[in-house]
Parts: structure tokens; sequence; C-alpha cells
């Protein structure tokens, strides 16, 4: 007969799986993007910019942890999670364990308010790939839910993607930030046949 604990240290995490959730992706983006020269990262400078609850940012950085992209640390009260100083070979680690951010694509007829430019629109904004003539947009899932319901079509509409995480929380200069336009785009390649 096994104690509860020994019964409880066998029950599955549930960031032992092949792909980082959206909170741990999140927050491997934010320290790269915005925390370039810093190894550590406090665990107060992440919840205050993403405002995200202690308990998501506990396994956020628990799953970075887990699949060896950061350490955990605590010095005192602080706790702080720190990132390798190679960047690119960090990066080349994560590729494995990163999804796109794209749940679904739909076209809608409405105003877009609030939505951030995003696939093509947004690569074009930040290169010399010539924009294209309609402006796609991409909104958190919750912001999805407010979208008109008849004003979902299947061929008419600007193009929105619908994120697993709110991308206004790594938003550059109205855009989506590039490490997820990145990791929307790779493997897409309709456009450039």
């Amino acid at each position: 007969v096994l104690t509860p604990r020994e019964a409880y240290g066998r029950v599955e995490k549930p960031f032992l799986r092949e792909f980082l959730s959206p909170w741990a992706q999140v927050v491997f983006f934010r320290a790269l993007l915005f925390h370039k020269g810093d190894e550590s990262v406090s665990y107060a400078a992440l919840r205050e910019e993403l405002s995200i609850k202690d308990v998501y940012l506990t396994r956020a950085c628990q799953e970075l942890e887990y699949h060896r992209l950061a350490t955990l640390g605590k010095t005192g009260r602080n706790r702080f999670v720190s990132f390798p100083k190679d960047r690119s070979l960090l990066w080349r680690s994560a590729e494995k364990c990163l999804r796109t951010p794209i749940v679904k694509s739909v076209r809608y007829t409405g105003k877009m308010d609030g939505g951030l430019v995003s696939g093509y629109s947004a690569l074009a904004r930040v290169s010399d790939l010539l924009a294209e003539d309609e402006t796609a947009f991409a909104v958190s899932i919750a912001q999805a839910r407010t979208l008109e319901e008849s004003k979902i079509q299947k061929y008419s509409g600007v193009p929105v993607e619908i994120w697993r995480y709110d991308p206004a929380l790594l938003a550059q200069d109205g855009r989506v930030d590039s490490l997820s336009l990145y990791m929307s785009l790779r493997g897409r390649y309709d456009s450039w046949i």
C-alpha cells in the first residue's frame, strides 16, 4: 500500500509534455525579448510585466526548468529564473518544444478593434517583404469571443488569427513580437510557392 505522499509523487505533473504551455512560452519569449542582457529575471518583474498569477508563473518557470531551458533560484524571499548567456544556443534547444501560437484562423467582416498586426503583414513591417493587400490581425481567445458570430465568414473579410495567449503581452510597435511571429509562420509555405 502506497502512502499518500508516495502516491502523489507518482502523479504526472502537467508540464511533463512535449510542448511548452502557453504561459511557459510567454515567459520564455518575454525573457528573451525584453531582458536581453539579463541572465536572471525575477518573478516579481515577470509578474508585473505579464499580470500573471503566482501559481501560473511558478508552473511556467518549473516547466522551463523541466525542459532545461532555464534554472530556478531563490535569494531570501526573492525567486528568479536564470537563462544561459548564449541565447542562440538556447533558442536552438527550445525550438523543439515551442509551437505556433495560432489556435485557429478566421475571416472577419466587422471592425477589428484591439487586434495586433500579425502574419505576413507584421513580417512586412520589419523586413523588405512587400506588404499584402489585406492586413492580418492576432487576437487572444478571450478577444475572439467578443467577435460577432454573424460577421465571421469563410472567404471574405480580414484574416484574424486566434492565439493561445494574448499577443498584447509581447507586442512590439502595434504588431506581434518577432519570436511569436516566427513560430506562427514556421512551416507555412503557402504564400512562398
